[in-house]
């Protein structure tokens, strides 16, 4: 876990007199002139009698806040005291504790009514519990002590009785148009759903709120009126086969490449010099807020949304134009001729800073953009009257930091379901960024939900070529089940999305069910390792044409009955009588073990192989498991007549083996199951 970093040290001794600093206001402002904190200010508290007296804006502190800790001195028993009179720091359990920038000193600056104040951003993940702001000041009289107690509280999330086993559709397309290619009977939009419960998803997710300038949008109707209509609709059919559904609205960045023609305040970034407007809109810019807010309470009193979602709610690259906000809210030190400046003067220094590589700036500014974000996330669920379940899509990236966004603070905020988006990626990139989380999250801490996104650019394996993209997805997905937390299980996956599976992104190789039998197969080993899925599947070998041995094991204590066992229709593989097999019951830990054969028209294609076993209505009354296979070992034949020996060797039969080195069948299949080659 990484926590907040400590040391232990007698802190009085080795502690530097900080250097005279520049006075600066500590005013700051939220979205529209709000306070941060997203309420009222809170009043100082009345100093209690006596020389020296540390008190903090309030006892208890999210992971979002600023500790504000006051200094009030009693100049008749001390004399004057000035900012370089004064040390402070913040320690738990006696050790002095280093936040985010590596700030170690608490810094000073003294307001017009005498009291000096500092302000102390919270670090990343620290540990939960009581803190104290210990302050000493070098007065006349000699070195005078004191000090204030605060608590760093967490929101507990409530979790899951059951994973939540997530497909999505992120889409602008009118389905109701469409032939949509299906795993039932539906060839309309229905079979958006149908998918959805082949692969037994609990929920289903749809993009509701898409502003997107080649629609017409204006600010009285921003929002694609399309999606507005459709998903009303998708929402009913997926209630009527038992399926939650959830909705969720691009907040603050309009769908398109082209910057939408409405009087926004957009974000600023530096490109190639300029300070350009992008496409992201302003997290300060209160008339979409406004919009946003709107839309989230419709969809919070419509009875047939489940879960109310968030999706681009961070700055996106730049977000310069927070930079007074920034400066004041964490009481950083400026230029002196800082208010003099315009501010894209300002936005030069703080370029200047995060470019220049200052660490101690990158980690400030990472840090305060989650705050805001989180703040801003806090403002809408109240303002919406969101009482039901609320998810974020969060960039999996260095926890998210890197864009602006943390889990545990959005977790703080009010947000049920983090939707960690570990997509776009290569496969080493996504080896170290699935590396990095469960160095900083456990179980417990929020309900995280990560997902893999359908993309056969990305879904690559340069180190295992014989590997094709929909199994690298699987192999992701494992990655993700076994090892996302340092401790403990993930409370759910998503599988991302429709729209990419059936028509962009899939790759001509491929099909939709290709993509569909990998996200069941990691539901269903999500589920085994919440030990909710009482049938274990595992596909041994693929020989053949192919021939799938395929094993089945009761983990649960109740008797299945009628489990249906049989090979879905992936790309290239044509099943027929053999490709399915029923099992009459499977006794509380019985083993049993079938032989599944299908057809193949292709048989150097890089096939998914998936087996199924289906054995009632439910999300969790079916099973899943995939593995691959590049050419197949054709069976072998009887030894030709010795007449014909010789002819044989001059010519090769058509059933000859494969040459070596090929991989000639799938993998043994164990956690996580390798592919030879």
């Amino acid at each position: 876990m990484a926590r907040g970093a400590t040391y232990r040290t007698n802190f009085w001794i080795k502690l530097a007199v900080p250097a005279a600093l520049t006075a600066l206001a500590l005013s700051s402002c939220g979205p529209c002139g709000k306070k941060p904190e997203g309420g009222k200010p809170t009043a100082a508290p009345e100093p209690p009698p006596g020389p020296l007296a540390v008190t903090t804006s309030k006892t208890a502190y999210p992971r979002y806040d600023v500790v504000e800790v006051r200094v009030d001195v009693n100049a008749r028993a001390l004399g004057d005291v000035a900012g370089d009179d004064l040390r402070g720091v913040i320690t738990r359990d006696g050790n002095a504790v280093t936040t985010v920038g590596k700030i170690k000193e608490l810094r000073w600056r003294k307001r017009e009514d005498g009291s000096f104040v500092a302000r102390w951003p919270i670090p990343w993940n620290p540990p939960l519990g009581k803190y104290r702001a210990e302050v000493v000041a070098d007065t006349r009289a000699g070195p005078t002590e004191a000090a204030a107690d605060f608590t760093i509280v967490g929101r507990k999330p409530k979790r899951p009785a059951k994973p939540l086993c997530v497909v999505t559709l992120e889409s602008d397309g009118k389905w109701g148009r469409l032939r949509v290619a299906s795993p039932g009977e539906n060839r309309d939009w229905r079979a958006l759903v149908d998918w959805a419960d082949f692969m037994g998803a609990d929920a289903f997710f749809s993009l509701v709120g898409i502003t997107k300038g080649m629609y017409g949008p204006t600010m009285e109707k921003p929002w694609y009126q399309y999606n507005l209509d459709f998903t009303p609709k998708l929402a009913d059919e997926c209630h009527a086969r038992g399926i939650k559904f959830g909705g969720w609205l691009g907040a603050f960045l309009p769908y398109g490449k082209t910057q939408v023609p409405l009087p926004y305040k957009f974000s600023r970034n530096l490109v190639e010099g300029e300070f350009w407007y992008t496409l992201h809109i302003s997290l300060n810019d209160e008339r979409r807020f406004r919009q946003v807010v709107e839309l989230a309470r419709k969809l919070q009193n419509d009875p047939r949304y489940d879960y109310v979602g968030l999706d681009y709610v961070r700055t996106g690259f730049g977000g310069y134009e927070l930079v007074d906000e920034f400066i004041a809210d964490l009481a950083l030190d400026v230029p002196a001729d800082w208010s003099q400046r315009s501010l894209e003067g300002k936005m030069w220094w703080l370029v200047g800073k995060l470019r220049g590589r200052d660490e101690r700036m990158i980690e400030l500014w990472q840090w305060w953009r989650g705050r805001k974000v989180a703040l801003t996330v806090k403002r809408i669920k109240e303002e919406a009257g969101i009482t039901k379940p609320l998810f974020t899509f969060t960039l999996g990236w260095e926890m998210g930091h890197q864009h602006g966004q943390d889990i545990l603070m959005l977790n703080d905020a009010g947000v049920d379901y983090g939707m960690v988006m570990l997509y776009d990626a290569t496969k080493d990139e996504f080896d170290y960024l699935i590396k990095r989380w469960p160095e900083y999250l456990e179980q417990g801490q929020v309900n995280a939900i990560p997902g893999i996104s359908v993309d056969c650019y990305l879904l690559q394996n340069k180190w295992n070529p014989g590997v094709n993209q929909p199994y690298e997805m699987f192999d992701r997905y494992v990655a993700a089940v076994n090892g996302f937390y340092g401790r403990g299980d993930v409370e759910g996956l998503f599988w991302h999305d429709f729209e990419r599976a059936l028509y962009s992104r899939r790759g001509e190789e491929f099909t939709c069910m290709d993509y569909a039998v990998v996200g069941a197969a990691a539901f269903t080993r999500l589920r085994e390792r919440h030990r909710t899925m009482p049938l274990k599947i595992r596909i041994n070998r693929v020989v053949g044409g192919p021939r799938v041995d395929v094993s089945l094991e009761n983990v649960s204590k109740k008797v299945l009955r009628d489990v249906d066992v049989f090979l879905a229709r992936t790309g290239g593989i044509k099943p027929y009588h053999a490709s399915r097999a029923m099992v009459a019951s499977l006794a509380p830990g019985e083993k049993t073990k079938l032989t599944l054969a299908a057809g193949s028209w292709d048989v150097e294609r890089r096939h998914i192989i998936a087996a199924c076993a289906v054995w009632g209505t439910r999300p969790d009354e079916r099973a899943f498991d995939v593995a691959v296979a590049t050419l197949y070992r054709l069976p072998k034949k009887k030894p030709p007549p010795a007449e014909e020996a010789a002819a044989a060797q001059e010519e090769p039969a058509e059933t000859a083996a494969p040459p070596e080195g090929l991989p000639t069948e799938g993998p043994p299949r164990e956690e996580p199951p390798p592919f030879p080659g």
